[in-house]
């Protein structure tokens, strides 16, 4: 396991205003979302998490050696980036380059329609075709962190996108290990009303930053830890828009029955702290 920085424990101190201590590896959890230890939390053992698995994502993409190209520098520091011209073949090398892990394709399941992205033999993602139909009540209209660690959602465009559409949300420089990022990580480790999970289900989700979706509400929490507002993303047909999901982002809102088509990929790695594989 990589070990903090003295930097690095030195920020998670200051944040927390108390000493860390020491973390097991066996306590990091994986790739589990949360670790529901408030006493912990509060000792910033989530942000120990955070720290760790972006820096081991640091030194995978060295390891791959392919920190310094530009896209991927582009990607590390907005949590963003578009590349243009994608076909479906593409995508497996995308998420290698951004991941730094080693992703290969697994073969489409029998109705050809989706695919599924593999790490060590072991499912980690998926390529499919989606129709995005935008609802009145929708939860992904909520500004929300997929996970603690970095994580990738890519849209391969095949119809045109407008504002009316809804295109996707993202606030960019919000996925690091800023302080303003990690106070917020601290904020809704502690807080018990930022877990997101749905009618019916006990599994703790993503972080909202706020309960509800309305923006004005969600603006009030940005402002109070530093974040740009979100910024609707549009990319042309044939190009794809690739985002680092622990980064804050949301759906934008478009009429009711809006129907977006896209090329949806998701990869996200079962344990974030692995070096490289």
């Amino acid at each position: 396991m990589k070990e903090l920085s003295k930097q690095d424990r030195a920020l998670i101190e200051s944040i927390t205003g108390q000493e860390l201590g020491s973390v097991a590896e066996a306590d990091l959890g994986g790739g589990k979302k949360f670790l529901n230890n408030p006493a912990l939390n509060k000792k910033g053992h989530h942000l120990v998490r955070c720290v760790l698995a972006w820096r081991t994502y640091e030194e995978r993409l060295k390891k791959r050696g392919v920190y310094n190209d530009e896209k991927v520098q582009e990607m590390l520091r907005e949590g963003v980036v578009i590349e243009k011209n994608v076909s479906e073949k593409d995508v497996p090398k995308l998420m290698r380059k951004y991941s730094g892990f080693d992703v290969t394709a697994a073969p489409p399941t029998p109705d050809k329609r989706t695919g599924c992205f593999l790490i060590n033999g072991e499912a980690s993602g998926r390529l499919s075709p989606e129709h995005i139909v935008h609802r009145a009540d929708d939860d992904q209209y909520a500004l929300h962190s997929d996970v603690f660690y970095p994580a990738f959602k890519g849209w391969i465009v095949t119809q045109k996108t407008t504002i009316k559409s809804g295109p996707f949300n993202y606030i960019r420089r919000s996925h690091g290990i800023s302080e303003n990022r990690l106070r917020w990580d601290y904020f809704c480790s502690s807080e018990l009303p930022h877990y997101v999970t749905t009618p019916g289900c006990t599994v703790i989700g993503s972080f909202r930053v706020h309960a509800c979706a309305k923006p004005e509400k969600e603006s009030v929490y940005l402002k109070e830890y530093g974040f740009d507002e979100p910024e609707p993303i549009i990319a042309d047909v044939g190009d794809m828009l690739i985002a680092n999901t622990r980064g804050l982002h949301k759906r934008g809102r478009a009429r009711p029955g809006t129907v977006r088509r896209l090329v949806v990929a998701k990869f996200r790695a079962p344990d974030p702290f692995l070096d490289h594989e």
